[in-house]
């Protein structure tokens, strides 16, 4: 650096993840040459506000520095392909790389044409001998797209823990436990992060002083955050599949989960196991640890789980927990009622479930119906609706002659 002597551009990639690099950079700048730097880094957070209390050459250095935020490209395949053109009219003003036919990249593979068929019949076809379909191919958890590319992600998440001492200290076990973790809950603050952090055995992370967790494991990966509406929400396939890897092959991660995890955190680590199930290399497994983890903590996860299953087409490990929740009898009323309410007014998807949870409501209510004639009526109205709703009009009939007794 200090013998440089024409004006010098230096790009340094990744650079909150090369503080020794990006140190000796900005000490050994020569004072008499124009050098310009360009950092890039996937956060401004922590190592940037650090960076000028490291050095007094430093601050000098950074003093005049700006900082831009560069916006995610859409994700379409008119932007993806208007990248590659662009990557490839580049790449032959690179030295020794201008002899290959890179403008061919820049158009989307054609398919030939099959073939004509012949104008007259053949005289004569040789038989055939059977075909022997080959078995699908099998997928792993590295190689789906989602899985690939996650490789890379990790590497990264390696690399920047590499330069944090409270994420240095981490196996990496634990240190994608913790990334998993913040997906599923969508950790945003040192009061969110710290219960849910603490269900980690053994973590360095559990005490809040001086490194807040949510601080240090937000810079490896930003803040999932799902939406409500599963089929309008920008969704983050990597963070989905990376936490439903880690679901399935971590013991009791869900469940410590379970234990802390407020209304909002438990729907967001429904919402991405439920959308990871399309891409999952295992969806069976994954649907039944859905099952079981509602059924198992009904109260922190049915009322949200309803809700999603409105919104999804992949809801059956859902509909089944709910059904096993309304056959259930140890399942308390007040919980039947809720879920109840949260059905939708009229639909015939879910008119199996309504009725299950209404029949429960009416046995309970028959049970005292001094104390409940008013309830038991209205869920014999709702009975009769709901029997409609499944061609059952008998039943129907029957439930609504009983409301009007």
């Amino acid at each position: 650096m200090g013998q440089l002597a024409r004006p010098t551009l230096i790009v340094l990639d990744y650079a909150e993840t090369r503080p020794t690099q990006l140190h000796t950079i900005l000490t050994e700048l020569p004072a008499t040459t124009q050098v310009k730097i360009l950092l890039l880094a996937r956060t401004a957070a922590g190592w940037w506000e650090e960076l000028p209390v490291v050095d007094e050459r430093i601050a000098d250095n950074l003093a005049t520095a700006q900082t831009h935020a560069l916006e995610p490209l859409p994700a379409t395949e008119a932007t993806y392909r208007c990248v590659i053109a662009a990557y490839a009219t580049a790449l032959p003003q690179v030295p020794g790389l201008d002899h290959h036919l890179w403008d061919r990249h820049r158009r989307p593979p054609t398919r030939p044409r099959p073939p004509r068929p012949p104008t007259h019949p053949a005289p004569h076809r040789p038989r055939r001998s059977p075909r022997h379909h080959s078995p699908p191919e099998q997928r792993t958890p590295n190689t789906t797209p989602e899985g690939r590319v996650l490789l890379h992600e990790r590497r990264y998440w390696h690399t920047t823990a590499a330069t944090n001492p409270t994420l240095a200290a981490l196996d990496t076990t634990t240190l994608h436990t913790v990334i998993a973790l913040t997906i599923l809950a969508g950790l945003t603050t040192p009061d969110d992060a710290n219960p849910v952090l603490r269900t980690l055995p053994a973590s360095p992370l559990t005490p809040t002083p001086p490194s807040p967790p949510h601080r240090v494991v937000a810079q490896p990966l930003p803040t999932y955050r799902p939406g409500t509406a599963l089929r309008r929400s920008p969704t983050d396939r990597l963070a989905e599949h990376h936490a439903a890897y880690q679901t399935l092959n971590t013991s009791n991660l869900t469940r410590r989960l379970a234990e802390t995890a407020t209304a909002d955190q438990a729907a967001t680590m429904l919402t991405a196991l439920t959308r990871a199930l399309t891409r999952t290399p295992h969806p069976t497994q994954l649907a039944d640890h859905l099952t079981t983890l509602i059924t198992t903590h009904p109260h922190t996860f049915a009322p949200p789980a309803l809700v999603i299953t409105t919104q999804t087409e992949t809801s059956r490990p859902l509909l089944t927990a709910r059904h096993t929740i309304a056959a259930n009898p140890d399942i308390p009323i007040p919980l039947i009622t809720t879920l109840t309410d949260l059905l939708p007014q009229s639909t015939r998807r879910f008119a199996h479930l309504a009725t299950d949870f209404t029949q429960r409501l009416i046995h309970h209510h028959r049970a005292n119906p001094d104390a409940y004639l008013p309830d038991l009526a209205g869920s014999l109205n709702n009975l009769s609706i709901w029997l409609g709703e499944l061609g059952r009009r008998e039943e129907g009939l029957a439930a609504i002659s009983d409301f009007s007794k």
